[in-house]
């Protein structure tokens, strides 16, 4: 790519390190996801080149959206009886309240780690750059192109590997004892195929994420660099969300 006219990366003088250009995106959001799948370098370069937060609350509005329909997946696993009577009909009303609210903090969560570890990945790569907060939120939303792959991937494994349980609703006896079987069912299934997808997604993350930190320092951070300080922050989140379900061995 040429200097100033190719909107990219200028050449400088021999020796120097290249320059990116802040100036307008070549790229909109379909087509950076796009090359992040066929052109990852390219796409990343891009990106790199500035703030895109639109770009990153629809990656994060998509993955609250397939949480949801995982859950969904998850429940038609599940049968319910004794709907029709008083305690099944509130058991049901609350349980459904809960999910709902479980969606939606779900996206809150991801909203505030993404943030959080934006403000972490600028000052661990930044190497003397300077580069800006804009930059690094960029870079770590669209590097989070690997966890909605795998979530979506997720989605049959659940469907496929939640065994059929009923719950009756009406035996409050029994009713905990069936929640509880339900949930460690889902959590075997998360540890035995999920969490192996997991992994991939978080060497795919830091891929993205060290190429991106690279392109916005200009070369300051390397890409090995960039790639470690993604790796042990996405495994840190990995290990925070795992944790709580050790509860069930």
């Amino acid at each position: 790519m040429s200097g100033e006219s190719s909107g990219g990366v200028g050449a400088g003088q021999p020796g120097e390190p290249r320059r990116l250009q802040f100036i307008e995106k070549q790229y909109g959001f379909f087509g950076r996801l796009w090359r992040l799948f066929v052109r990852p370098s390219e796409a990343m370069e891009d990106i790199a080149g500035g703030s895109d937060y639109l770009g990153v609350i629809g990656l994060i509005v998509l993955r609250v959206v397939v949480v949801a329909v995982t859950i969904w997946a998850g429940l038609q696993r599940i049968q319910f009886v004794g709907g029709t009577s008083v305690i099944g009909a509130v058991f049901w009303s609350i349980f459904s309240s809960i999910l709902v609210l479980l969606v939606i903090l779900s996206g809150v969560v991801l909203a505030v780690f993404w943030l959080v570890k934006s403000l972490l990945v600028q000052y661990f790569c930044d190497s003397g750059s300077h580069w800006s907060f804009g930059q690094a939120t960029a870079i770590t939303g669209y590097a989070y192109i690997a966890d909605l792959v795998v979530s979506i991937l997720s989605v049959p494994i659940v469907w496929a590997l939640t065994p059929t349980i009923t719950i009756d609703m009406t035996n409050q006896q029994t009713l905990s004892q069936s929640i509880a079987a339900a949930q460690s069912q889902i959590s075997n299934a998360r540890w035995l195929f999920s969490l192996p997808l997991t992994v991939v997604g978080l060497v795919w993350k830091s891929y993205l994420g060290g190429l991106g930190a690279n392109f916005a320092t200009n070369d300051a951070c390397s890409k090995r660099k960039g790639f470690a300080v993604f790796f042990i922050l996405a495994l840190i989140a990995v290990l925070i969300s795992v944790v709580p379900s050790l509860r069930f061995y």
